[in-house]
């Protein structure tokens, strides 16, 4: 097809949008799956509880844009629910899966800190969309 319809168009950049997402999903994976021992980080990155918290903070906002939570056409509740559901569970499964991971372990309080993080970047999303709608609305 030499001309991409409109919604031709609106499917790719969807497809696109959560391809972006299984991707950043497969590298929390992999760095997931590193035993502890063989993990070196700088002295600046030794705040744990911060660096699950921003993990998951840019999953979050990763996985709004995905879903496209501010659009009309679908309770924009049910969508920011279902980020909620699919962050959460996802941080979770990452929990239960460092258990089985030489020198890791399962840690309540690092669950916490990426259930903080993905309601903030479902936040940060809705800020950035409707400051930029605004915005767009009031230059017309």
């Amino acid at each position: 097809m030499l001309f991409a319809t409109y919604k031709d168009t609106m499917n790719v950049s969807k497809f696109l949008r959560i391809l972006v997402v299984v991707l950043y999903m497969s590298a929390m994976f992999v760095v997931s799956h590193i035993p502890g021992n063989r993990l070196v980080a700088p002295d600046f990155l030794s705040y744990d509880k911060l660096l699950h918290l921003l993990e998951y903070m840019i999953f979050g906002f990763l996985i709004a844009w995905a879903l496209a939570i501010h659009t009309p056409g679908g309770s924009s509740v049910r969508k920011t629910g279902l980020v909620l559901i699919v962050g959460w569970g996802y941080a979770m499964l990452d929990e239960i899966h460092q258990y089985f991971v030489p020198s890791r372990s399962m840690d309540i309080l690092d669950f916490a800190a990426d259930a903080i993080g993905v309601i903030l970047g479902v936040g940060l999303y809705l800020l950035i969309v409707n400051t930029w709608s605004s915005k767009i609305s009031s230059a017309s």
